[in-house]
């Protein structure tokens, strides 16, 4: 029989609430699931192989990973690949406008990138003195639903339910309305003045996420330059 071989074990915080947990690295066989399924390019494949990566690789606690706001998920992943494959990422910086064409060559570490959140952030929104609701991170689950409320090509009924979707309770000042099916959710999304519906979508808006900013100078002109970058799929381009 051919030995075991051990694989080492990392310790994170979850950015949500601070849950400790344990990983450790993806093996070459989990890694060939969630290559097949970017090479096919289906987007239910690929959250099937990010799940069970993560699912396969993380010794949780308390939360449940399909449960995760799904910041949490990039974040986990973000480090997933950081202790598995290379924490090094190497990047191409060019300027965003001007005559200068040069390159400049720019190695990102994966351990310095943080999921960044507003102090000031709140799940509860008050659509007036009394009545306000109780709205959840959206979990890998419910991914897709933010792309209602971000994409302006998304039609009207997409919109409204990806809110609805994502609606935890609805109180007023007596009562707390936490057992509604997502069609009251939804006319009562319909409902809301354009001030209310806005302030609901700047929740999502201004989620938390992954953030870091490259300063550097340019080697050939010696202009500064300020790169920002933000969600998962930009760490990797």
């Amino acid at each position: 029989m051919l030995p075991n071989l051990q694989t080492p074990e990392f310790k994170t915080t979850l950015p949500s609430t601070g849950e400790e947990l344990f990983f450790r690295p993806f093996l070459v066989k989990e890694e060939k699931k969630l290559l097949m399924a970017l090479e096919g390019n289906d987007p239910e494949e690929m959250q099937n192989a990010i799940l069970g990566i993560l699912t396969s690789c993380i010794r949780v606690n308390k939360t449940p990973i399909e449960n995760m706001a799904f910041f949490d998920i990039e974040f986990l992943f973000l480090q997933l690949r950081s202790k598995s494959v290379n924490n090094i990422i190497k990047f191409s910086l060019k300027h965003g406008e001007g005559d200068c064409d040069h390159v400049t060559p720019y190695d990102l570490n994966l351990d310095d990138v943080q999921v960044i959140k507003n102090e000031d952030y709140d799940n509860k929104v008050m659509l007036t003195d009394d009545v306000g609701v109780v709205l959840s991170y959206p979990n890998i689950s419910k991914s897709e639903s933010l792309v209602g409320l971000v994409n302006t090509d998304s039609n009207v009924d997409q919109i409204f339910k990806s809110i609805a979707n994502n609606i935890e309770c609805i109180f007023d000042k007596d009562t707390v309305y936490d057992e509604s099916t997502l069609e009251e959710k939804i006319a009562f999304v319909e409902q809301l003045t354009k001030k209310q519906f806005d302030d609901i979508v700047s929740f999502y808006s201004n989620m938390p996420g992954l953030y870091h900013k490259i300063e550097y100078v340019c080697e050939e002109c010696g202009k500064p330059e300020v790169v920002e970058i933000k969600g998962l799929l930009n760490f990797f381009v």
